[in-house]
């Protein structure tokens, strides 16, 4: 199951619809660049033929576009190239492609808004001159003068229409995969906390098993006062020996000193190897969690990689 990202309108995305958006991505592109051909096409309407033996039609050129052919030809295929560059990027950067396609629209901004195309009227002075150079337009072009401004319009307007959609789509696609990259690193960083909580309740467990010098001595000593004390208060009323009853308290006591010492040892030394076995579960739970934390780190470097793969192909 792939993993999961919500997108912004609150939906659930995996990475099979990140996918989708990719190649949502690439139509775009691809419907920029054919819109860019058709105006191409249309400009090339402007050179279907060898313009020196026009004269006609270099003058009727020169009175719509305010321009020598020569120049203006120059000149736009250079910003064409500019354009076509910027709608080509894998990354589109608006502004720029703006900018390429807005010196095209002013290099046509005269053509468009000339006067020659506006209604003839049959009572002008010019009115004459201004048919005649529409017809030199369309003999040489094999289209209206006002039917190639239209085109050259509608297409300009397309390819704007094109930069802004695939403007807009890459990046709703940019913060999908930033919102994908930090769901991951949650991941990682939650598997990470589990294993050092492990880590710390196992060390908890083994030094509560531990008891510290210290108390045993305490509760030695406790022991040995009340020993003390219940031999103060009972004394044997009757004795086979010849000892007093201070000597046989003090032999009493000796005993008890001996037994008690001889239980301590039994004590610490079986308390030992409880310590001993615990430091070695420990140990184990230690190596354990060291191996852990090593294939969380190995998965964690696989993962950078393949996120920074995907970022290289967007």
């Amino acid at each position: 199951m792939g993993t999961k990202v919500t997108s912004s309108s609150g939906s659930v995305l995996e990475e099979p619809e990140i996918q989708k958006l990719q190649m949502q991505a690439k139509i775009f592109k691809e419907n920029s660049l054919n819109k860019l051909n058709a105006l191409k096409s249309t400009t090339q309407l402007l050179e279907r033929q060898t313009f020196s033996g026009c004269p006609l039609y270099q003058q009727a050129f020169a009175q719509l576009f305010g321009d020598g052919v020569r120049t203006f030809k120059f000149q736009l295929s250079q910003h064409m190239n500019n354009l076509e560059t910027q709608l080509n990027a894998e990354t589109l950067h608006e502004m720029d492609s703006k900018s390429a396609l807005s010196v095209i629209k002013a290099q046509f901004e005269r053509f468009i808004n000339s006067d020659l195309l506006k209604p003839l009227d049959i009572y002008s002075r010019s009115f004459s001159s201004d048919r005649e150079v529409r017809e030199n337009f369309r003999d040489y072009t094999k289209m209206t003068a006002q039917t190639f401004k239209e085109t050259i319009i509608q297409n300009m307007n397309s390819i704007e229409q094109c930069i802004v959609e695939r403007a807009s789509h890459e990046q709703e696609l940019k913060m999908t995969l930033k919102k994908l990259s930090e769901r991951q690193l949650q991941i990682q960083q939650c598997k990470v906390q589990e294993v050092q909580s492990s880590v710390t309740s196992s060390g908890d467990e083994t030094s509560s098993g531990i008891v510290s010098d210290e108390e045993i001595e305490k509760k030695e000593l406790e022991a040995h006062y009340g020993f003390m004390a219940k031999i103060q208060e009972v004394l044997p009323a009757e004795s086979s020996s010849t000892d007093t009853p201070l000597e046989q308290v003090q032999n009493n006591d000796e005993n008890n000193v001996f037994a008690n010492e001889r239980q301590h040892s039994e004590k610490n030394a079986a308390e030992c190897t409880d310590e001993r076995a615990a430091l070695a579960n420990l140990t184990l739970d230690t190596e354990e969690n060291k191996m852990i934390l090593k294939q969380l780190k190995k998965a964690n470097c696989s993962l950078d990689t393949r996120t920074e793969e995907c970022r290289t192909n967007f």
